[in-house]
């Protein structure tokens, strides 16, 4: 099955329009299995998502909702231009590195809320986002974050290419 026939399937079996994914954005999005903590991960490129571990582990509403962060990401990294974005997660300061995460991952959060409730009338519930704006959150996160500041300082675009291989186990 293609991604638009499991994305077709999701939309029939939830109620939720999965469709609006498609318009919502110009990127490819490809079905992939991904790195056992990972539900979708965006590249320069284009959006990864693992359609096969969201109906096994999540719900719709929260599927959607992170595919429409993962486009997020992507919408951002396309208009700041990747040099920009790979500068900010390469830095070889951490406070660096930790501040332009943190801020892409609730702006991710902030504009998948607004698309989810334009396109589908329902308020995601704020909850189930990563709520990074408070500071016990913000500060949980940097600890799980922090160690990975030695994956990606100082790299280069290939680099962060080899890196991704290390989350995308197989496209499907």
């Amino acid at each position: 099955m293609d991604i638009k026939e499991k994305i077709e399937k999701l939309s029939k079996d939830s109620g939720l329009d999965f469709s609006i994914i498609f318009n919502v954005s110009d990127v490819k999005i490809t079905d992939a299995k991904l790195h056992d903590t990972i539900y979708g991960l965006a590249s320069y490129k284009e959006v990864f998502i693992d359609i096969n571990k969201m109906v096994n582990r999540i719900d719709y509403e929260l599927s959607l909702f992170i595919i429409l962060h993962e486009i997020a990401h992507y919408k951002r990294i396309t208009k700041m231009g990747f040099s920009k974005y790979l500068d900010n997660i390469t830095n070889e300061d951490i406070i660096v590195f930790l501040d332009f995460i943190i801020q892409e991952e609730i702006f991710a959060d902030r504009w998948a809320s607004l698309v989810f409730y334009l396109k589908t009338g329902k308020e995601f519930p704020r909850n189930k986002t990563q709520r990074l704006d408070d500071k016990c959150n913000r500060e949980k996160y940097e600890r799980r974050l922090g160690p990975s500041h030695e994956v990606y300082k100082g790299k280069t675009v290939y680099d962060y290419e080899e890196i991704l291989k290390n989350y995308v186990i197989d496209v499907r």
